[in-house]
């Protein structure tokens, strides 16, 4: 179903290193990865500096920080899209994302949730009081996306600071954030999109802009 089956390769282990693709054949590539357990963990990586885009046929952990690499041409940008059909956990020791995680439902409507703070692929409950304990004991950190999420749903775990703590009366400075989890829309979605599936698709792949400035009088 890809336009290049050169350019996806297949794994099928219950653990995905990422820094095994963080190398030069791997570069604009794809990886399709499943295991029969229906389960498989996201090893993270600091100084990612590929283009790569993961499908995952099932259940994601993602074990580890993922950050990418400093660049200084747009064109050398890393771009990492993680693209899972059923629910992604982030484990609780994970303090940074970098890149866009797309979770969809599957097949039989299950699925499709982001869950910021887990212990493997048990999300934290609160739906008795030891299990809030257990929330607030090992979810108080905060986690930064540096890119995006879209999911059917996002549960919001992490349980670190309160509105008591953020500045008053003014917006919050990005570097002193109170907030448990930090969005960063960043620029390289944009300089440098992961490889994705073209099937039917037609355009050219470029992006268009426009800038409208005030008449000047």
């Amino acid at each position: 179903q890809y336009d290049d089956p050169s350019k996806i390769s297949t794994r099928s282990g219950s653990t995905l290193p990422l820094a095994s693709l963080n190398t030069a054949p791997n570069d604009g590539k794809q990886t399709l990865a499943q295991h029969d357990s229906g389960q498989i963990t996201l090893l993270g990586t600091t100084g990612f500096n590929k283009k790569h885009t993961i499908y995952v046929d099932g259940d994601l952990n993602i074990d580890g920080n993922i950050q990418y690499s400093a660049f200084a041409n747009p064109k050398d940008a890393p771009a990492l899209a993680v693209i899972v059909r059923g629910n992604i956990y982030i484990n609780k020791n994970v303090s940074v994302l970098d890149g866009m995680y797309v979770a969809q439902k599957k097949a039989d409507g299950t699925g499709g949730t982001i869950y910021t703070c887990s212990d493997g692929f048990d999300e934290y409950d609160t739906n008795n009081p030891a299990a809030d304990a257990a929330l607030l004991a090992n979810c108080s950190s905060q986690l930064v996306i540096n890119g995006a999420f879209v999911a059917n749903y996002v549960r919001f775990l992490r349980t670190i600071n309160s509105l008591r703590d953020s500045k008053i009366n003014s917006q919050e400075l990005a570097g002193i954030t109170k907030a448990a989890e930090v969005f960063n829309f960043t620029p390289e979605i944009y300089l440098s999109p992961p490889p994705f599936n073209k099937e039917n698709f037609s355009g050219s792949g470029r992006y268009k802009s426009f800038e409208t400035l005030p008449p000047i009088l």
